[in-house]
């Protein structure tokens, strides 16, 4: 028995799959995981299970790299999530957000005391600016009849989730894909921006260490399918004209990235050493 979930655009998503992880226990219980990939599994969950994944990684770059700044905008964290349920999980999306009115706005003592009020309103959810609500409207209107995008999209799975123990590393490890195109083997991993020019893409590429995010999720899949898949990274914005930039990596930026793994490994192995 299968379900199929339409996301806007008309992209469908089976969400009904049999859990491959039925032999080794379920969320809580003390078994590793086998090998394999996981779908509809909320993040909640997911982060139930153990396990080295890439923002680990970043953060032993970022930490090391005392020029670097990584700092968390908030407002950007915000319009991120905001947009990747919407594209990815439409159906949790609108559980999850509700828009402010027209002209509500987070200002002034008056402002936020109606703001407030409306917040309690709706409980359990995240008021969004309107201006912020209808950007994301468009772009996933503007996703959807993008040709590459909607084209990748047409079949796969949003939210996917992978472990596998590395023979490598010697390790259990885990990924979160945004969407997974298993006929393709391509991945897709979707930024949410103000800004779509390249320069500007690949500067946050180089600062945010894409490559390396890229790379580990390469070598998931890898793990659980046998071959290494495609990666595309998408950035989308958010505001006028809504443009979307694609860059499909090449082999050489996906070694890069694996330089970059091995790198905040070593980092990782050093600083447990020094707290044994």
């Amino acid at each position: 028995m299968s379900s199929n979930r339409k996301l806007s655009g008309g992209r469908g998503i089976n969400t009904d799959l049999e859990d491959p992880f039925q032999q080794s226990g379920r969320i809580g219980s003390e078994k590793i995981v086998q090998n394999g990939l996981r779908f509809g599994l909320s993040f909640e969950e997911y982060s139930k299970f153990p396990g080295l994944n890439q923002t680990s990684l970043k953060q032993y770059l970022h930490h090391q790299d005392r020029s670097s700044s990584f700092k968390i905008n908030q407002r950007a964290l915000i319009r991120g999530n905001a947009g990747h349920c919407l594209i990815l999980e439409t159906d949790r999306f609108h559980q999850t957000y509700v828009p402010a009115p027209q002209g509500l706005r987070f200002r002034g003592d008056l402002g936020k005391k109606r703001w407030k009020a409306f917040e309690d309103q709706h409980p359990g959810k995240t008021v969004l600016p309107r201006n912020l609500w209808d950007q994301l409207m468009t772009s996933e209107r503007v996703i959807a009849v993008h040709p590459k995008v909607s084209s990748w999209m047409e079949e796969g799975y949003g939210e996917a989730s992978v472990f596998w123990q590395d023979p490598d590393f010697q390790l259990s490890c885990k990924a979160r894909l945004d969407w997974y195109n298993p006929s393709r083997n391509v991945v897709l991993d979707f930024k949410f921006s103000n800004n779509s020019n390249e320069s500007y893409c690949r500067k946050q590429m180089k600062q945010n260490h894409y490559d390396l995010q890229g790379a580990w999720y390469c070598r998931g899949i890898a793990q659980v399918q046998g071959s290494f898949p495609d990666y595309v990274l998408i950035f989308v914005e958010s505001v006028k004209p809504h443009r979307i930039q694609d860059f499909f990596f090449s082999g050489e930026e996906i070694m890069d990235g694996e330089s970059k793994i091995q790198k905040a490994l070593k980092i990782m192995n050093k600083k447990n050493n020094a707290e044994d």
